[in-house]
């Protein structure tokens, strides 16, 4: 609600950036004071160690490092994703 009342011109909004990309590249919503936040996240693969190394627990593990990959690649600048 905060980012469409934003976009509304009722004042300005907390958001996160990802979520709201589409609307920030479309010009609707601007910086209002310049920042530089640095979140630091981390996303682990878990599950048994003499499981680590079957197929389907090694195609999940490629598959979303590949995803992870694919959206780094489309935020060169980093305005989007966490940085750590």
């Amino acid at each position: 609600m905060e980012g469409r009342a934003a976009i509304a011109g009722q004042g300005i909004a907390i958001l996160n950036t990802y979520l709201w990309k589409a609307e920030i590249e479309a010009g609707l919503l601007v910086e209002a004071v310049p920042s530089d936040v640095i979140e630091i996240r981390a996303y682990w693969v878990v599950n048994p160690h003499h499981a680590r190394n079957t197929p389907k627990v090694k195609a999940f593990r490629d598959w979303i490092s590949a995803e992870f990959a694919a959206e780094i690649a489309k935020d060169p600048e980093g305005r989007f994703l966490p940085r750590g």
